[in-house]
Order: structure tokens, then C-alpha cells, then sequence
């Protein structure tokens, strides 16, 4: 009689039920791309799911409701395209752990990225108080709701990206591609 345990997993933690898994999937070594993770940000249902970064300094920055992934990729393309071809053409690999700092260690942090999904983004009002323009962050989290992996910041002004790597507890755990 084949019965239920009685315990519900969540099926969006299968990448095959997760559509944000066609745009970027984490894990497979893949070359990322600005459209690829945005997009695969905005096909997460989930990418609500965490109201606020963790990260020290960044701890007030709320999760942007509003906008959609052509909004996004439209605003680069128009007001920032020779920063998207820049970050486009870098290619960027999902497992590449040689930008990691000295003491990260990497077999760990490769394994936990593996089971992360793209969430976001988070909109930086800092950075319009300081006369930045608009900041907007996206960021990799685990199943398990950790920090760890790669993030993606768009800056309107000065129309620069910056693609990072954090811990769970640390926003920065390596050198920092910037463009």
C-alpha cells in the first residue's frame, strides 16, 4: 500500500520544477551571461523569498518587487551597453573558484552553489541617498536559505557591474569581476 511519510518537500527544490533552472542552472558549469541571470532570477517563483540581504552594510537593502526581466535587460541595453557587452564577453564560468581568496575553502563552496537558485533582486536605496542612481543586486541562495555563492550588482550610475562572491556570512570571499 505504498503510503506517504507524511512530510512535504518542496518540488521547486527539483531544478526540473524550478523554471529559473532553463536560464541558469546551477549545476552545471555554465558561462553566465547578464540575461541569463536575470532572467533566471525572474523565472524563480521564489525569488521573493528573502525580504532582505544579510550582508553587513547591505542589511537594510529590501527585495525589489516591482519590474520584470525585460525591464531589467531593456534599462542595460539602453543606459549601460557597452557594461553589458563588457560582463557578457568576460565569460564568466558558475564554477570557477579561482578568483576565491586564500582560505575559502572551495570544494565546499562549489558544493553548496550547486544547490542555489538566483533571488532578487534587491534594490540598494544607499545608493540613490549618495547620488548613485538606482543599485540593484542579485544574489545566489541555497535551498537551505545561505548566502553562499555569486552576485551580480547593477549600477545605473556610474553604468558599472560588479560580479562578486560571498559565504553565508561574508558578501565578499573573492576577487570581484568588475566592469
Amino acid at each position: 500500500m505504498g503510503g506517504s511519510s507524511g512530510s512535504k518537500e518542496n518540488p521547486l527544490k527539483d531544478p526540473k520544477n524550478n523554471p529559473g533552472t532553463q536560464w541558469c542552472d546551477f549545476s552545471k558549469n555554465e558561462i553566465l551571461t547578464a540575461e541569463k541571470i536575470i532572467r533566471a532570477t525572474y523565472a524563480n517563483p521564489e525569488r521573493t523569498r528573502f525580504h532582505k540581504t544579510p550582508f553587513k552594510g547591505w542589511e537594510d537593502t529590501p527585495c525589489y518587487y516591482g519590474g520584470d526581466a525585460d525591464y531589467f535587460l531593456q534599462k542595460l541595453q539602453t543606459e549601460c551597453p557597452e557594461t553589458l557587452m563588457a560582463f557578457n564577453n568576460s565569460k564568466i564560468q558558475l564554477h570557477d573558484t579561482s578568483r576565491l581568496n586564500e582560505g575559502v575553502n572551495k570544494e565546499q563552496w562549489l558544493a553548496e552553489i550547486k544547490k542555489s537558485r538566483w533571488y532578487g533582486p534587491f534594490k540598494w536605496a544607499v545608493g540613490e541617498q549618495m547620488g548613485n542612481g538606482e543599485i540593484y543586486y542579485f544574489q545566489s541562495a541555497t535551498d537551505s536559505g545561505k548566502f553562499t555563492g555569486v552576485n551580480l550588482a547593477v549600477l545605473y550610475k556610474p553604468k558599472e557591474m560588479a560580479f562578486g562572491y560571498s559565504s553565508s556570512t561574508e558578501k565578499n570571499i573573492g576577487k570581484a569581476h568588475s566592469f
